[in-house]
C-alpha cells in the first residue's frame, strides 16, 4: 500500500495531511478498486458451477485432461507461499469458463481471470462476480494512482495465493503478445520485485479445440464488444451440435524468480564480465535484441520492457508446444497429404 500512498500524496503534494483530501483519494482508490474486481457472489457461483457442466456437455464430446499433468500442477499448489500464474494463449471466448471450471472441479482452487476490456457494462459486472477481473481506465494505466491500484491489487491476490489466469493474447492475434497481458505480466513481476510472495511459479496452459467455438470476430478486425445478449445468441447456437472434443494442457511450472535471476538481458544492457555475453553463445541460445523490443511504456525501463516480453513469449511459446493436435487437424492434415499425392 506504500506505493498507493505515494502516488496519492504526489497527485495532491500540497494537502496531503489535509482529512478531505484523504478521504477524495480513497474515494478515488475505491472507484478505481472496483473497475479492477467486484466481490464474488456465492449465489452466482453455485449456479454456475451447477450449469457449466451440461453447458459442456452439450457443447463438446468431451473435456480431456492429462492426468500427469493435473498431479503436476497440484504439487505446484501445495508449495508453501507460492501462488500460481496460469499463463495461457488464447483460442475462443470460452477458454476462461473452461480453464475456471477445470481448476476449481479438480481441487486447485477458484482463480481469478483476466478479462478482455472488450465487454459491456452489465456483462463486466457479471463477470466480476464469478471471479473476472479487468484492468482499471488506459488513460492513466502506466503511472499515476491507477498503476499503483493495480499493482497493490495483483500483490494482494498473490499474497493470498489465488490462482491467477492471464490470457497473453487475444483470439484474433494468435502468437502474438497482447497489451493487457503485458500489464498484467508487470504487475507480477513487481510483485516479485517489491518482495511481496517469496516466488511465483508460473504454469504456461494450452487449450485445444476440434473447433473453436465463441469466435465473435473475424481476423483483422478490431474486437466488437460483447454484451449478454451476444453471448446467450452464440451459446444457443454452439449448443446446436457438438464441436467436437476440448483438451486442456498444463506445461512444466517453472519459478519466476529463477527466470528472473537467469535471464540474460542484463548482461547485455549492463556490459558486464566477458564470460558472461558468451553465455548465450555456449548454450546454444541468442540474447534478446534491445532494438527489437517494442515500447510498452515510456514509463517503463528497457530492461523491464524486456523481461516482459521475453516472460510473455516465452510462457506463449510453451503454450502452445504444450497444446494438443486435435482430430480435426489431423484429419485435414491426412487429407491434404492424400491429395497432394493424388495431385
Amino acid at each position: 500500500m506504500l506505493g498507493v500512498q505515494d502516488a496519492a500524496s504526489g497527485q495532491d503534494p500540497g494537502s496531503g495531511g489535509d482529512k478531505g483530501s484523504r478521504r477524495r483519494w480513497k474515494e478515488k482508490i475505491c472507484q478505481i478498486l472496483g473497475e479492477i474486481q467486484a466481490p464474488l457472489s456465492s449465489l452466482l457461483l453455485r449456479l454456475c458451477h451447477w450449469l457449466l457442466p451440461k453447458l459442456l456437455t452439450r457443447l463438446f464430446l468431451s473435456v480431456q485432461l492429462h492426468q500427469g499433468q493435473l498431479e503436476m500442477v497440484l504439487r505446484a499448489a501445495r508449495t508453501p507461499e507460492v501462488p500460481l500464474v496460469f499463463l495461457c494463449s488464447h483460442q475462443s471466448q470460452v477458454d476462461g469458463l473452461l480453464l475456471s471450471f477445470v481448476l476449481l472441479s479438480q481441487g486447485v482452487g477458484l482463480p481469478r481471470v483476466a478479462v478482455s476490456a472488450w465487454t459491456s457494462p452489465r456483462l463486466r459486472s457479471l463477470l466480476q462476480r464469478l471471479g473476472g477481473i479487468f484492468l482499471p481506465s488506459w488513460s492513466e494505466l502506466d503511472e499515476g494512482l491507477p498503476g499503483a491500484v493495480l499493482d497493490a491489487y495483483v500483490q494482494e491476490v498473490l499474497r493470498s495465493r489465488q490462482p491467477l489466469v492471464l490470457f497473453l493474447e487475444e483470439p484474433s492475434a494468435s502468437l502474438r503478445l497482447a497489451d493487457p497481458a503485458r500489464h498484467w505480466l508487470l504487475c507480477v513481476l513487481r510483485a516479485l520485485r517489491d518482495g511481496a510472495v517469496p516466488d511465483v511459479l508460473i504454469v504456461p496452459v494450452g487449450i485445444a479445440y476440434d473447433v473453436a467455438p465463441g469466435r465473435l470476430e473475424q481476423d483483422g478486425m478490431p474486437p466488437q464488444p460483447l454484451g449478454i445478449g451476444t453471448c446467450l445468441r452464440a451459446a444457443f447456437q454452439a449448443l446446436r451440435w457438438h464441436r467436437g472434443c476440448a483438451q486442456v494442457d498444463f506445461s512444466q511450472p517453472f519459478s519466476l524468480r529463477e527466470f528472473v535471476d537467469n535471464n540474460l538481458v542484463r548482461p547485455v544492457l549492463t556490459g558486464n564480465r566477458p564470460e558472461q555475453l558468451l553465455l548465450p553463445t555456449i548454450l546454444g541460445r541468442r540474447p534478446l535484441d534491445v532494438e527489437s523490443v517494442g515500447t510498452l511504456s515510456p514509463s517503463l525501463g528497457t530492461e523491464e520492457e524486456i523481461l516482459v516480453t521475453a516472460l510473455g513469449l516465452h510462457a506463449l511459446s510453451d503454450s502452445s508446444a504444450c497444446s494438443a493436435i486435435m482430430a480435426v487437424g489431423i484429419t485435414a492434415a491426412l487429407l491434404l497429404h492424400r491429395h497432394r499425392e493424388v495431385g
